[in-house]
């Protein structure tokens, strides 16, 4: 297997990433995407819909022809309000990344795994998540 993972990747310089720069990928894959805007205040769910945005514009530049671009998100409403359908249908024009597929998450399948939160950093139980799986 040829394998590289990054952290630490800012989705809105991914070109500028000495790492990813002037490559293709077969798969770019973003686990739990979040802007660090709490929940509860109301720009949270425009501010992570607009990284959806960035992360479908951003890494298709960067995916082989047939390459997948995988989004986990937590199967919970507060993230369903992010409507990722609808953020890669206002991008397709640009990216022609289109929906193939979708599938639990499973964090065993992940060697050394450890979920996050967002607001304190510290490992909380993996939540039950979807991968959501595009193509072009």
């Amino acid at each position: 297997l040829r394998v590289q993972v990054e952290f630490g990747v800012n989705v809105k310089t991914l070109s500028a990433h000495s790492a990813i720069e002037h490559r293709e990928f077969a798969r770019i894959i973003f686990n739990f995407p979040h802007t660090g805007v709490a929940n509860f205040k109301k720009e949270s769910v425009e501010s992570n819909q607009e990284l959806l945005r960035e992360i479908f514009r951003n890494a298709a530049k960067h995916l082989e022809e047939g390459g997948q671009l995988r989004i986990t998100m937590r199967a919970d409403p507060v993230y369903h309000a992010w409507r990722i359908m609808d953020q890669a249908e206002a991008v397709f024009g640009e990216t022609g990344l289109a929906p193939v597929a979708r599938e639990r998450f499973d964090a065993w399948r992940f060697l050394g795994y450890r979920h996050t939160s967002t607001m304190t950093d510290k490992a909380v139980d993996c939540p039950v998540a979807t991968t959501w799986i595009f193509a072009r």
